[in-house]
């Protein structure tokens, strides 16, 4: 699957097939993760790889009860050593950088899963210090989300999402320019046509 087509395929799934995945590809996908670019190279982020299921369902208790979690055969913890960026850039590196990097780190794993054929969830809900305790998290570390793996037992349609000419600006805040609509291969329709923004300015003309 090239890169393209695993970014605009992936989905947030939250029904999961009672099938386990096998432990190399877990490996790959974590093994191109690690690639992920950081503020000054620090690779601040950790992954708990959880499988046990009487700790995914601590964990899914942390996330506010969202027991469809414990569905997925294998869940990543995410975490930021937070101290060495802050180290570096201080207060913004600690509040913004930091969670940047993870960030991206984060989504590249979204992406490798679903090139291999595997379905995932972005949880960001859960009480910090709970899931530091869950995990047994050393002081300094901070948990950033969960991911859960496995494959689909659902196939949700494709979210609407804004088209290129709704979020791109030239040179300023803006500033936007006429373009053929193949110049963004993305964009089907111009901005004021399409569903979603369609929904957004009546809900404003409220």
């Amino acid at each position: 699957m090239d890169v393209k087509s695993a970014i605009t395929k992936r989905r947030s799934i939250r029904a999961y097939k009672d099938k386990k995945v096998n432990q190399g590809i877990i490996n790959d996908i974590l093994d191109a993760a690690r690639y992920t670019p950081s503020s000054g190279n620090v690779q601040n982020w950790h992954v708990v790889i959880i499988t046990d299921e009487e700790i995914k369902q601590k964990i899914s208790d942390c996330c506010l009860q969202q027991n469809w979690m414990n569905q997925a055969p294998v869940l990543i913890a995410v975490c930021n050593r937070i101290a060495e960026v802050e180290r570096m850039y201080g207060e913004r590196g600690k509040n913004l950088y930091s969670i940047q990097n993870c960030a991206a780190f984060i989504q590249n794993i979204l992406t490798m899963a679903t090139a291999h054929g595997l379905a995932t969830c972005w949880v960001g809900a859960f009480d910090d210090n709970a899931m530091s305790r869950c995990l047994n998290l050393p002081s300094g570390i901070k948990p950033e989300a969960i991911i859960t793996i496995g494959y689909a037992d659902e196939k949700p349609n494709a979210p609407i999402r804004f088209t290129c000419q709704d979020i791109a600006f030239y040179e300023t805040w803006g500033s936007r320019r006429q373009y053929p609509q193949q110049s963004f291969g993305l964009c089907k329709e111009p901005p004021a046509k399409t569903p979603f923004l369609k929904r957004i300015l009546k809900k404003f003309k409220k």
